[in-house]
């Protein structure tokens, strides 16, 4: 099976096309009988609607109960929407979950200490917010880099030194 990066579906071409994205269920939210999850995938997030009538009642009630940082497989139709983040969003016709996240996900929408956050690192870096600092840091660093070997010169990691105890 070959998946679409939701960062290329963003780009716009793939409307109207059947795609299979892979990712973590970021966000969701319901209304009116629909579901709408955000699904990231490293490269962006783009929201992806659930139909109850595209789905028989079992699976939509598993489709209510997916936690949030679940990992899926999505299969469905691109469609644009200028309400969806993006302006894109995929119109799920079926799924996978290849991960199935635990109810308590420590990380929530609300305030957490630098103590917290620490301990959490692996997850923190989930955050939107820090995503895109993470974004802007490997920019530089490319370029940096880019501006270097231009110019003559070589990287490489010394040894670490450490102090004997």
């Amino acid at each position: 099976m070959k998946f679409t990066r939701v960062e290329d579906i963003l780009k716009g071409g793939y409307e109207g096309k059947e795609v299979s994205i892979r990712g973590w269920l970021h966000h969701k939210r319901t209304m009116g009988g629909v579901q709408f999850f955000l699904i990231r995938d490293g490269s962006g997030i783009i929201q992806t609607t659930w139909k109850k009538e595209n789905f028989d009642e079992k699976t939509f009630e598993e489709i209510e109960k997916m936690t949030i940082e679940s990992v899926l497989i999505v299969r469905g139709i691109v469609k644009v929407d200028p309400r969806a983040p993006g302006g894109y969003e995929i119109v799920a016709k079926g799924f996978d979950v290849i991960s199935r996240a635990e109810e308590d996900y420590p990380i929530a929408r609300k305030y957490h200490g630098p103590d917290f956050l620490l301990d959490h690192r692996h997850l923190y870096i989930r955050n939107e917010k820090m995503w895109a600092m993470l974004q802007v840091r490997a920019k530089m660093l490319e370029a940096a880099r880019r501006w270097f070997k231009e110019h003559g010169f070589i990287e490489f990691h010394p040894p670490m030194f450490t102090a004997a105890a």
